[in-house]
């Protein structure tokens, strides 16, 4: 018995930071930036090949289930987290316009996202680069969420 309490107690303390590190991640988080001038001008993105994601919103439960809204898509699933690094894995998505969802893009249905999205963590900051295709050019989409400490 005295040789499985070391065991249990860090098997409890491990749950423990487990629990804690959700409860501190969960919560609203959203893209704050306001586009300057210059980004508003679609010729900057092309010339500098990036682009920034705006107007993006994530929820993330302390159950640790998300629901992930852009301006074409709402995506719901599982997150969790590995070192510095949060992961959205997709169950279901719709898109926000319910004709969409109704008749589809082009006649076809919309897909179960199967993308699974990768954020960094830092101090209520969750960030992400991918690579997007413009125009049959490739970019790099830059995506920053801010954890909503007001309650909005």
């Amino acid at each position: 018995m005295k040789k499985l309490l070391p065991l249990f107690i860090l098997f409890l303390s491990f749950l423990f930071c487990q629990g804690q590190e959700t409860k501190q991640l969960s919560g609203h988080y959203f893209s704050s930036e306001a586009p300057g001038i210059f980004e508003k001008l679609p010729i900057i993105h092309y010339l500098s090949g990036t682009t920034k994601i705006l107007g993006t919103d994530l929820m993330l439960n302390k159950n640790t289930s998300y629901v992930y809204r852009n301006c074409s898509v709402i995506v719901q699933g599982k997150w969790e987290v590995k070192n510095d690094t949060l992961w959205l894995f997709p169950q279901a998505n719709r898109w926000r316009n319910d004709s969409l969802n109704k008749y589809g893009y082009n006649g076809k249905p919309l897909q179960i996202m199967k993308k699974i999205m990768k954020f960094e963590i830092g101090n209520g900051i969750l960030h992400r680069k991918f690579s997007v295709k413009f125009n049959e050019r490739k970019m790099m989409a830059i995506e920053t969420l801010v954890k909503d400490t007001l309650g909005r």
